[in-house]
């Protein structure tokens, strides 16, 4: 490709963004990207159209689907490491394997009344996984689950943890709140 080819391509690039701009933005509010993690998006984005850009019919639509899977592949990311950090937390918390300071203490504390917030099999099967070391095929038999669904089970009840812990304030990159309140919701 010569340079004067180039530079009709970023001039390609820059005129579809100006195009498109109101629709981006309204797909970056939609799912609710911040701001700091939106350019970067975008620019994957553009950088993939480049990259494909003999494969590509129709840059408009595609930029665009590619921007909303690109933030449904956003959030997923931030889910999982989210459900990681709860994940470790859990399996060190409820094993006993971490020194006892004020800090560990207060989070084994919040961390359990979290965990004492869930429906009873949410409960039980955490306490079973991590509390007790029970892998999936045991739980499945005690609780009376099919062995397949057990994993599906166990992360829609980390899930449900995550959002209790969100709902606070807790996040993979935050100093873990009291959740105190949880367990004495008169206070």
């Amino acid at each position: 490709m010569s340079i004067a080819e180039q530079g009709r391509g970023s001039g390609d690039v820059s005129a579809l963004l100006g195009r498109l701009e109101p629709e981006l933005s309204g797909v970056l509010v939609r799912f609710r990207i911040p701001a700091q993690d939106c350019e970067d998006l975008l620019q994957d984005c553009l950088l993939a159209l480049l990259v494909q850009r003999d494969q590509v019919a129709s840059p408009a639509p595609w930029l665009l689907a590619t921007v909303r899977n690109r933030c449904r592949m956003y959030w997923r990311a931030r889910r999982r490491r989210l459900l990681e950090a709860v994940d470790s937390h859990l399996l060190e918390e409820l094993a006993g394997s971490v020194e006892a300071t004020d800090r560990q203490t207060h989070l084994s504390h919040d961390l359990g009344c979290a965990i004492s917030a869930l429906p009873g099999h949410c409960r039980s099967i955490l306490r079973l996984r991590y509390g007790l070391d029970r892998d999936s095929p045991e739980i499945a038999e005690r609780l009376g689950y099919s062995p397949n669904s057990m994993r599906q089970v166990t992360s829609r009840c980390l899930v449900a943890l995550s959002r209790k812990l969100v709902d606070v304030g807790f996040g993979p990159s935050s100093p873990i709140p009291p959740l105190e309140d949880a367990c004495n919701p008169a206070s």
